[in-house]
C-alpha cells in the first residue's frame, strides 16, 4: 500500500500557506522588474510604483509570517522558533520608508494624476 499524497495528509492552513507563497515570489519580481527598469533608464525612477511595491512586499511578508505563527501555535511566539523575531522584523520594515496606507496612497494620487505618464507599473520583457 503507498502513502498518502501530501496534500491529503496536509492540514487545513497549507492552501492558506501556498497562497502567502505566491503572495511573496509575486511581490518579490515585482520588486525586481522595478530594480531592472530603474538599471535600464538610469534617471528615472517610478516613485509610485516603488511605493506600491514596498508596501505590498512587506504586507505579503506579514501574512507569511502570521501563518507561520499559526502554524507553530503558541509556540510561535517564543523564542525557541524564528517566527517571533521575523514579526519583529517584518513590522519594523512596514513602517520604515512610511507607513503602508501611505505608500499606497502615493500609488493611488499618481494613478488619478493627469501629469503621470502612461508607462506600465511593471516592465514588459522584450522579446
Amino acid at each position: 500500500m503507498s502513502a498518502a499524497p501530501a496534500w491529503r495528509t496536509s492540514p487545513p492552513s497549507c492552501p492558506r500557506l501556498g497562497t502567502a507563497a505566491a503572495e511573496v515570489q509575486a511581490a518579490t519580481a515585482w520588486c525586481f522588474s522595478l530594480l531592472e527598469r530603474m538599471e535600464q533608464e538610469e534617471d528615472e525612477v517610478d516613485v509610485a510604483a516603488c511605493s506600491a511595491a514596498k508596501a505590498l512586499a512587506t504586507d505579503a511578508s506579514y501574512r507569511a509570517v502570521d501563518i507561520g505563527l499559526q502554524l507553530h501555535g503558541s509556540e510561535g511566539y517564543t523564542r525557541r522558533t524564528p517566527m517571533e523575531k521575523r514579526l519583529r522584523d517584518i513590522r519594523g520594515l512596514r513602517i520604515a520608508d512610511g507607513p503602508n496606507d501611505t505608500l499606497y496612497g502615493v500609488l493611488a494620487h499618481s494613478l488619478l494624476s493627469e501629469s503621470r505618464p502612461a508607462a506600465p507599473l511593471v516592465a514588459q520583457r522584450r522579446a
